[in-house]
């Protein structure tokens, strides 16, 4: 785990009064809060969480022995050099989860809460990138976004915090509403709809209800900044959109579009993709309510851009400058593992783009990586044709380019994709693992290679010409794949996280001498 500790402004006897238990006649001051043993330091509270395959309790003396001034658990027998620093409950989670709802009690800023089948991670990232630049901002480190992550973000909040941006995940129904109660949002973000842990929900519309339910959490409460409080964001084009109404109809809506001839607040009114040698970026014309807006984001795919509409909305509402934003999304960088491109030299010389998009995968975020895969290759080519000619003038493409059939044919790129499982899926995985290849034929992938049992559902059916390997171990799939790299091509690497297909990023990467993520 990443996020594991807490810096608070807290007694013991706070920690005590809270959870409703007996004062002691000695209190002492809490210097942070953990749930991992490895991250104590002089001064903790250790709570100890009981997961699928960890017991905290296990680590209670590692804790103390680091420095740990309390500990709270709810099993006996419990080793410990002083049973008096030991605070027993009947549930450590439920524990941690008072804490942190006392912490959000406290705090008086606008809080922001995102959730989404595909895009909440970067979309947490970019808010919290442009808020930082307003004032101290407190967001979901990683994608902690869980019974346990929520509670700990909630926990950093200090007396000096303005800003509060959480991410919300699931896996299960009823996951999300009692997570958003905790966190209070002042405004609720949803990304998008897909396919993502379908196993468990059976349909896309119980998917969508599911997601919904982050407005059930959202306060009208006044906050330091008087904001406008209450409102749900999200696309006018999301999938399941009456799915959402149907529940965000309570509150307040603030809708984004694609669509140049839309009337939401926020609506795009062109946009275009432009590679140099030093960078790609996407060049935004936004309307707000009548007055237009450009930048610049350093991205390439119509997902982040429309993920800089959602975070542009909730600017809007909290009445930050928005000429201020748009110059700020400028320097940002999405997460790692999330469609971050790298040009790498082999040890031979082999010249190859990498894209890192490894972090995790779904239905839907495989669609839009691919569509990004293309909008890159469309570059490629035409650096290929004439490189000096593109440089100079900055040449863009969008996906109807009249010339882009041209360019195929002459283009000596190739694009190899590299697939890694996706889980949660249930009965319908191999259906979604086959749904791939109409992906694969719509953006004419010269190569694919398969990690995990799953994937070869897909990797069955593909065409004998564009199958390179199918592997359960990640690591089998290297040495071929190195072999049989071309120069000038492209390499997209996608995958649920415990499909471990990063380890091909990180091949690559100490092949080329690059620093690791």
């Amino acid at each position: 785990m990443t996020m594991n500790k807490s810096h608070i402004n807290l007694t013991l006897n706070d920690i005590l009064t809270v959870l409703k238990l007996p004062l002691r006649d000695e209190d002492i001051n809490i210097s942070n809060v953990t749930i991992d043993s490895r991250t104590i330091q002089p001064g903790s509270l250790f709570i100890a969480i009981e997961g699928h395959q960890f017991n905290g309790h296990d680590y209670v003396q590692e804790a103390f022995k680091k420095g740990a001034l309390a500990a709270i658990i709810s099993q006996e027998n419990v080793i410990s050099p002083d049973d008096t620093k030991l605070i027993k409950v009947d549930s450590t989670l439920d524990a941690l989860q008072k804490l942190a709802y006392f912490k959000r009690k406290q705090f008086s800023g606008p809080a922001i809460a995102i959730t989404g089948s595909a895009g909440k991670t970067t979309t947490k990232e970019m808010l919290a990138h442009v808020l930082k630049e307003f004032g101290k901002t407190v967001a979901s480190k990683d994608s902690f976004n869980n019974h346990w992550g929520v509670p700990l973000t909630l926990l950093d909040l200090t007396s000096d915090t303005e800003f509060l941006v959480v991410e919300i995940g699931m896996n299960k129904p009823g996951e999300i509403e009692p997570l958003s109660k905790l966190a209070e949002p002042n405004i609720a973000i949803i990304t998008s709809i897909g396919e993502a842990h379908i196993g468990c929900f059976e349909t896309i519309h119980n998917i969508a209800q599911e997601k919904a339910s982050i407005c059930k959490g959202l306060t009208y409460s006044a906050n330091q900044r008087m904001i406008k409080s209450g409102y749900a964001v999200y696309s006018a084009e999301i999938t399941c959109k009456e799915d959402i109404d149907a529940v965000a109809r309570e509150y307040k809506v603030i809708n984004v579009s694609a669509d140049s001839r839309s009337l939401a607040a926020v609506h795009l009114v062109e946009m275009r993709e432009v590679v140099t040698e030093e960078r790609s970026e996407t060049h935004v014309t936004i309307d707000i309510e009548g007055t237009k807006h450009s930048y610049i984001l350093p991205l390439i795919g119509f997902h982040f851009v429309q993920n800089s509409f959602l975070v542009i909305a909730v600017c809007r509402l909290l009445s930050l400058d928005i000429t201020k934003v748009c110059k700020f999304f400028e320097t940002f960088q999405a997460p790692c593992g999330r469609g971050n491109k790298y040009n790498l030299v082999l040890p031979d010389n082999r010249q190859i783009m990498l894209i890192d998009d490894a972090y995790n995968a779904n239905p839907l975020s495989i669609k839009v990586g691919l569509q990004a895969l293309s909008t890159y290759f469309q570059y490629y080519s035409k650096l290929e044709t004439n490189p000096k000619e593109w440089v100079k003038n900055k040449i863009s493409v969008h996906p109807n380019d009249q010339n882009y059939s041209k360019n195929l044919a002459l283009r000596k790129s190739r694009k190899i994709i590299v697939l890694g499982e996706m889980l949660e899926l249930g009965k319908h995985s191999q259906h979604f693992h086959e749904l791939i290849y109409k992906l694969i034929q719509e953006n004419q992938i010269d190569m694919v290679y398969c990690c995990g049992q799953e994937m070869s559902h897909l990797f069955k059916i593909l065409p004998l010409n564009i199958k390179g390997l199918h592997a359960n171990d990640p690591h089998q799939l290297v040495p071929h794949l190195e072999a049989h790299i071309k120069d000038g091509d492209i390499i997209y690497v996608k995958g649920s996280k415990k499909s471990r297909v990063s380890v091909v990023v990180d091949h690559f990467f100490k092949l080329c001498n690059v620093l690791g993520k």
